[in-house]
């Protein structure tokens, strides 16, 4: 007999979409050369070079995977909590002991332990005024580039969510459009420097841990397709993504209103076409060892892989030239090896910190 969807506590399908969701975070941070920010950055292209083929084009799926990327690891965020509390109805102050110590501990432990000392040796605040000042402001309030700004983001989409649920505002249709205005709005807040203490990005991601809350169900019982449907689906996703992005400069009025709509669509259908693909592969791949020790490490890959970015970077003027970029050849290898050695080197860490704190 099928189990009821309300006896459900834990979803393998769900594991191996932390991990396809994951590896595209990853894949998402192997781009980029030059970070400038009022906080730190770093500069290591010159911009009088062009850029090959091959870069362009990973430029573009770059683009492409960060339209719902995110948004896809807030929906898995949101089913995961509604499997939490179909196993126990958490009381709001368990819900802030239990995410303070799975993301805000986290999240100061990585930020000064980890990542602030490795983007401080590759270089990160060499043109600060005041570093101490730039490394608190940029990292741990988040008005700079970090990483870790999803996890203080999610600590607050919880609160929120939390709220809105218990006064039973989901039953009223306005409350959707009304977490639709909100997205855009922490977009825009967001694109302007307006990112203290993951305020934006908490207003812009609200919309996708709800539906992920309750799209649940629908989602765990409805069938996929084949692996086929799926792939051509973001295929013309991504020809979609092209064809708007060249059409911004040619009609900027029209792409500026209709910017925020399309970028929630290609969320919504990019996220639902990984999570499809993600429930068919699942089934297929889950006696693979490999797999096994990914899933049991996804929140660790994400905490630890993005700073290893910086060790890499600042290692390469020793090896390439500044326009390394005009090679097609040249980008796709760089391309690989960052990924390689951010994922294998995050892992690494991970496995090396749970030996050393393992009765903890």
């Amino acid at each position: 007999m099928e189990k009821d969807l309300r006896t459900i506590t834990h979803v393998d399908w769900i594991d191996f979409l932390k991990v396809i969701a994951t590896l595209l975070v990853i894949i998402g941070h192997c781009t980029y050369y030059n970070i400038q920010s009022p906080y730190g950055g770093i500069n290591l292209l010159d911009n009088n070079c062009g850029a090959s083929l091959s870069s362009k084009l990973i430029n573009y799926l770059i683009g492409f995977i960060y339209t719902f990327h995110m948004p896809l690891f807030m929906a898995i965020s949101g089913m995961c909590f509604f499997l939490s509390q179909q196993k126990r109805k958490q009381s709001f102050p368990y819900l802030v002991k239990s995410k303070w110590k799975r993301l805000l501990i986290p999240f100061l432990g990585v930020s000064i332990f980890y990542s602030i000392p490795l983007k401080w040796l590759s270089g990160y605040w060499d043109n600060s005024a005041n570093t101490l000042h730039d490394m608190l402001l940029g990292q741990l309030f988040l008005l700079g580039n970090t990483h870790l700004w999803y996890v203080f983001s999610l600590f607050w989409i919880f609160i929120i969510f939390y709220f809105i649920e218990s006064f039973n505002l989901f039953k009223h249709k306005w409350i959707w459009g009304l977490l639709l205005l909100l997205s855009w709005l922490g977009r825009y807040m967001e694109a302007s420097g307006m990112g203290f203490l993951g305020f934006a990005p908490t207003m812009e991601h609200l919309l996708y841990f709800s539906v992920g809350f309750y799209a649940f169900n629908w989602i765990n019982k409805n069938e996929v397709r084949s692996v086929r449907f799926y792939l051509s689906s973001l295929a013309g996703l991504f020809i979609f993504y092209l064809i708007f992005v060249k059409c911004q400069p040619l009609f900027p009025q029209a792409t500026s209103t209709a910017k925020y709509p399309i970028i929630t669509l290609l969320a919504l259908l990019g996220g639902s076409n990984i999570i499809g693909l993600s429930k068919r592969l699942s089934k297929k791949m889950r006696s693979y060892k490999f797999i096994t020790l990914l899933k049991n490490n996804t929140y660790e890959l994400y905490l630890y892989s993005d700073p290893l970015n910086y060790v890499l970077i600042a290692c390469l003027p020793y090896f390439v030239s500044r326009c390394f970029l005009e090679s097609n050849v040249t980008a796709i290898f760089l391309f690989l090896i960052r990924f390689i050695f951010t994922a294998t080197g995050a892992l690494l860490v991970a496995l090396l910190l749970k030996r050393i704190f393992k009765r903890k």
